[in-house]
């Protein structure tokens, strides 16, 4: 039985916290619920998604009908000067970019009449096309994990890329559950342990502590743009801004020491962005599936961030907080100078990598001002406590 299959009674659930997005704050997003957002049931053989899938030779030809489960129109995106700084030109870090992914569930089209879900990437020449490419494609099959079935890609006329998979179902990771953690920290472990042994790390961007020190330099430098902004001087909020400025300064003296102690841990595969919205659970005969979705930033460094813990409230949209005990269970075989200690540090630098990614994810682009400066009230605390927390000395 692949690793993430597991029979184990149903424990009781608790009452669910606050979900918070990525930024920290609780707003609805687009695609996020357990199921779509609309459905379609006309014109379905015109439907770009139904033309790929023929284009591939998939079964059969047309759905009962299109679950829609994310789109963005391209369209929607703030002016460019509307957010600029005085005296700059260019890009703004206000400005939202022009081309988002999609997400289709095709129904009665897969294996069986069960239903296939096609993701439409935009720019088919992308580093992150072509990584999740190669992770549904020559990796995840080699591992003894449980995993989606890719049925193919196919690329169409405009720029676009369609990825084709087996449909993971609804049934949302929960982070209350402890099953579902343990789960998690079991899934991970094999992977991490198994996708060693395959030669592909240099076919995977890199995810060492260098990635993220450049992401936490180029959160700050938005971060400073925005400061230049005549609304954001005139708002007493800028201090917020302010400060976080601060905790990247401090955060980046302690980068030395997080580099010697990166270099005592296991290089592999990272998926560097798991969360409740890219995961499932699936019950089946066997027991229960931990299936992983969304492999575009995934790469080849520690795992760290896959393994960072947050406070139930805070972290349905940043994190999955997998069980630390069972992941070392599994790893210690193949890692026995990793200590739990030394897993429980590791987790720890976790949670700052991925408040990093999150901060300058936050600045690449969103929809208003309030949101934004309401999202950077979350980050300043949340960065100030690690700091003050923090087992990494400055240099």
């Amino acid at each position: 039985m692949p690793v993430g299959s597991e029979a184990t009674a149903k424990p009781p659930r608790m009452p669910k916290g606050r979900r918070r997005s990525k930024m920290g704050v609780q707003r609805p997003e687009e695609g996020s619920g357990h199921g779509p957002t609309r459905v379609i049931r006309s014109n379905l053989a015109d439907h770009p998604a139904v033309r790929a899938w023929r284009r591939l030779g998939g079964g059969r030809a047309k759905p009962e009908s299109i679950q829609v489960l994310k789109e963005v129109l391209r369209g929607k995106r703030y002016a460019s000067d509307r957010f600029q700084s005085e005296g700059t030109s260019g890009y703004s870090v206000l400005e939202l970019p022009r081309s988002r992914s999609a997400v289709y569930r095709l129904v009665g089209v897969g294996p069986e009449g069960g239903a296939v879900v096609a993701k439409r990437c935009f720019h088919k020449q992308s580093n992150s096309a072509a990584t999740e490419c190669v992770i549904y494609e020559q990796v995840l099959p080699r591992l003894p994990i449980s995993a989606l079935r890719c049925y193919g890609t196919v690329d169409d006329d405009n720029e676009c890329r369609w990825l084709f998979l087996e449909d993971a179902g609804d049934e949302r990771y929960a982070l209350e559950v402890e099953e579902h953690r343990v789960l998690a920290g079991r899934w991970l472990g094999a992977m991490n342990t198994s996708a060693q042994h395959l030669a592909v790390g240099e076919a995977l961007p890199d995810r060492s502590a260098s990635f993220y020190l450049e992401g936490l330099r180029r959160a700050r430098a938005m971060i400073t743009n925005v400061l230049g902004h005549p609304v954001a001087r005139a708002d007493d909020r800028r201090r917020t801004l302010e400060a976080i400025i601060g905790h990247c300064d401090r955060l980046e003296t302690l980068w030395p020491s997080i580099e010697r102690f990166c270099e005592r841990m296991p290089r592999t595969l990272v998926h560097c962005d798991l969360v409740s919205k890219n995961v499932r659970i699936r019950a089946e005969e066997t027991g229960k599936s931990f299936l992983v979705m969304d492999w575009e930033t995934a790469g080849w460094g520690i795992p760290a961030a896959d393994l960072a813990q947050f406070p139930l409230e805070r972290s349905h949209y940043i994190a999955l907080s997998p069980d630390l005990q069972a992941y070392w269970t599994v790893v210690h075989p193949r890692w026995p100078n990793i200590s739990l200690p030394d897993l429980r540090r590791l987790a720890e630098l976790g949670n700052a990598f991925r408040l990093i990614v999150a901060l300058a994810w936050m600045n690449e682009g969103f929809h208003e001002y309030e949101w934004y400066m309401t999202d950077m009230g979350w980050y300043e605390p949340e960065l100030r406590a690690w700091l003050g927390a923090a087992d990494f000395q400055a240099s």
